[in-house]
C-alpha cells in the first residue's frame, strides 16, 4: 500500500472490493487497468449524462473510444517509466495530457455533441490515478503518486470552498465539468498549499474527503 494511503485501509479496500474485475488487482496488470480507466474513470466518473446533443444523428464512436483509453493506459504507463521528479514536470504533462485527451475526445469520440471541456478530462485522467493508487504495486512508483492532483468534482469544490477558498462568493463558484485549465490549477495549488505542513498530498486528501 501507498504511504500516502495508511490511515486510509478501509477506504482503499472498500474501493477494491467494488471494482467489477475479474482479473488480479495489479497496477502491473494491463487488463486490470484498463478495465478502471474505461469502466470507472471514463464511463462512470466523466459524468456523461451532462452532453448535449447539436445534431439529431449524435452518436459515439465506441471504437474510436477504446483507442482513446489505450491511449491513455499508454501514457500512464510511460509516465510511470519516466524521469519526471517534480511537481512542475508533472504539471506541465498533466496540462499536455488533458489539452490532448480533450481534444481526442471532441475529434474522434463524440460525433454531433456539444464539445467537452478540459474539466471532464482532468476527472478522467485524477480518478484513473486514484484506482491506481489503490492497487497491488503501486508503492513501487509512489513518488509519482505524490505528484498526482486532486479530481475536482462537486464535493470535491464544495469542500474546497467550504475549508479553502472560504471567502468566494458563490455566484462565483467553478462547475468541474467547464473549468478551464487556469482556473484549474489555481484550485490544484491552492490544495497543495493546504496540504503543506500536515500528512496529506492532493490525492490522499481526495480519499479522506471521499
Amino acid at each position: 500500500m501507498l504511504e500516502m494511503l495508511k490511515g486510509q485501509e478501509s477506504k482503499v479496500e472498500a474501493f477494491r472490493k467494488s471494482y467489477k474485475c475479474n482479473s488480479e488487482l495489479s497496477i502491473n496488470n494491463k487488463e486490470t487497468v484498463l478495465h478502471l480507466i474505461t469502466t470507472n474513470a471514463y464511463n462512470h466518473d466523466a459524468m456523461w449524462r451532462t452532453l448535449r446533443k447539436e445534431t439529431a444523428d449524435a452518436h459515439i464512436d465506441q471504437n474510436n473510444k477504446a483507442t482513446v483509453i489505450e491511449w491513455l493506459y499508454k501514457e500512464i504507463e510511460k509516465l510511470f517509466n519516466s524521469s519526471i521528479n517534480t511537481q512542475a514536470d508533472f504539471d506541465i504533462w498533466h496540462n499536455t495530457m488533458c489539452q490532448k485527451l480533450t481534444s481526442k475526445i471532441n475529434a474522434e469520440v463524440l460525433f454531433g455533441y456539444k464539445p467537452i471541456h478540459m474539466g471532464k478530462a482532468q476527472k478522467i485522467i485524477n480518478m484513473s490515478f486514484k484506482y491506481l493508487s489503490s492497487l497491488d504495486g503501486a508503492d513501487n512508483y509512489e513518488s509519482y503518486f505524490n505528484y498526482c492532483h486532486i479530481p475536482l468534482d462537486d464535493n470535491i469544490l464544495k469542500w474546497y470552498y467550504s475549508n479553502i477558498a472560504k471567502n468566494v462568493s458563490q455566484n462565483q463558484y467553478k462547475n468541474w465539468s467547464n473549468l478551464e485549465y487556469k482556473d484549474y490549477i489555481k484550485i490544484q495549488k491552492d490544495f497543495r498549499n493546504y496540504c503543506e505542513g500536515t500528512e496529506y498530498v492532493p490525492l490522499s486528501l481526495e480519499w479522506k474527503i471521499f
